[in-house]
């Protein structure tokens, strides 16, 4: 079910890089976010272990924080269960293997 965040409608299925512009047209950083991924994909990279940074071609750990706040939001799932995604990238790896979009 979509979202409204900072007057726009935001699903699972939009850009990360479209959503984070929108809710934080200041951040010049966010102009280097991967342009092509959407918010499941990103998920699903990342609950397969896949590096989140590398992911969304960016390394500033206060664009992780936003994104997943964002992602906890319009993904139905806890900040915390997020993260722990993310601190767990290594074990998720060497269970699931990669993932390719």
């Amino acid at each position: 079910m979509a979202k409204i965040l900072n007057h726009k409608r935001v699903s699972i299925l939009s850009k990360v890089k479209d959503t984070y512009k929108n809710c934080y047209p200041t951040d010049a950083e966010g102009n280097n976010i991967n342009e092509h991924i959407t918010f499941v994909e990103l998920l699903a990279s990342m609950r397969h272990g896949d590096d989140f940074y590398e992911a969304i071609n960016v390394s500033d750990s206060t664009i992780r924080e936003r994104i997943f706040d964002i992602m906890a939001i319009v993904g139905g799932i806890t900040y915390d269960e997020i993260y722990q995604m993310w601190l767990n990238a290594d074990e998720l790896k060497e269970k699931y293997g990669y993932i390719i979009f």
